[in-house]
Order: C-alpha cells, then structure tokens, then sequence
C-alpha cells in the first residue's frame, strides 16, 4: 500500500490449487501420449522451473505437478516444435532402473 513501493515475493498458500496437473491430465489436455508429453517436457526443461513444475512429498507417496502456467507454456510452443525430433531426441529407452533395497 505504499507509494512507489515493489513486490518483494509472493506466496504461494494453496500450491496443490496452483500445480493442478499431473502429467496424465497434461497429456490429455494436449492431446499428447504421455511419453510424448514428458518429452516435450524435457525439451522445453519446465521440470527445471518452479512457475511450471513441483514435487509434493505427501507422506512416503511423491507427487510430480504441474501448473496451468506450464499447459499454456505447452499448447503455445507445440505447434512450432518438431515433435519427430523431440521423440528421438528424448524417447525413453525401455530399460528400468534398479530399485535400491
């Protein structure tokens, strides 16, 4: 309320109301499989930015989010990619990780 004042910071209180997406409910959204949508996630590096992506540890279960910020992000930048390239260039590789005992 202060003349000429900045916002320092903004908190967030509801971050399960701001990152409402899982990558099933992304992926549908864009009319992608999953895995082409986590590749096109990795290419655009938004599990790097927190305007776009969190993890939620609730009890032992982690919860990996997205926010409608990163669905605008993704419905914007889809058309322009090459989604061939982005495939081969992100594509899993079928092999499983080792699960530590």
């Amino acid at each position: 309320g202060t003349p000429g004042a900045t916002v320092v910071a903004v908190k967030r209180v509801n971050e399960l109301g701001y990152y409402t997406l899982n990558m099933k409910a992304l992926s549908e959204k864009l009319n992608l499989t999953m895995p082409m949508c986590l590749c096109v996630v990795k290419e655009l590096k938004l599990q790097e930015n927190e305007e776009y992506f969190k993890i939620f540890k609730l009890d032992s279960v982690i919860h990996k989010r997205y926010s409608n910020k990163a669905l605008d992000l993704l419905r914007e930048r889809i058309p322009t990619m090459d989604l061939r390239e982005i495939w081969a260039k992100h594509k899993p590789s079928g092999k499983k990780k080792a699960v530590a005992a």
